[in-house]
């Protein structure tokens, strides 16, 4: 099983609210078919999301955030999500929508949820779930960001491979929780969202 984050550096122009690089986005995801394995996609709020979120001062703790903000960043974020599930159905990836609530609640894991996950994976479909603004309780919320995600499915799932997809050139690598970027100069993103070896 692979675990796959798309940045939303990557798959949005994050200098611009809610503008989707449907090119790049159509290109990754037509690689990630070729993948022959059971793979589970995470991605990004980039212009979407992450924009919003900023704008109205929400971070990863909860708080007592806008609720306006929390509207708008939750709203961004399924249309962003509704913009990855076509381009994945379009590339016959049998896309399988997860919102965070499926498998959160609160900001805790559902153990026995993110294993049904790795099951919808298994069975040919390709779960896609994304970052978002979650509601807490007690009038608070927070954002539960994609790298979060990564981490909270891949300690349940312990996928193969975890693959981030940037828009910066190298490789990151995690040894006993702690996180390295080095360059690595075999790994090259090109505009176009397609990725080879030199």
């Amino acid at each position: 099983m692979i675990l796959i984050k798309l940045g939303g550096s990557i798959i949005t122009n994050k200098g611009k609210a809610q503008s989707a690089r449907r090119k790049t986005i159509d290109n990754i995801l037509k690689q990630i078919k070729k993948i022959n394995e059971p793979k589970i996609l995470v991605h990004g709020g980039g212009s979407y999301g992450h924009y919003w979120s900023v704008r109205y001062d929400m971070h990863t703790k909860p708080a007592r955030y806008s609720l306006k903000g929390l509207s708008v960043v939750k709203n961004s974020m399924i249309e962003l999500d509704k913009i990855i599930l076509e381009n994945a159905a379009k590339n016959k990836l049998n896309p399988y929508s997860l919102p965070p609530t499926d498998f959160m609640n609160a900001n805790k894991s559902i153990r026995n949820k993110i294993q049904k996950i790795g099951e919808i994976a298994e069975s040919g479909l390709t779960p896609i779930t994304y970052g978002d603004a979650l509601w807490y309780g007690q009038k608070k919320s927070y954002i539960l960001s994609g790298d979060i995600i990564m981490t909270t499915i891949a300690k349940v799932l312990k996928p193969r491979l975890s693959i981030f997809v940037l828009n910066v050139d190298g490789g990151c690598n995690w040894r006993n929780d702690s996180k390295t970027y080095r360059s690595n100069k075999d790994v090259k993103v090109w505009p176009e969202g397609v990725f080879r070896k030199r």
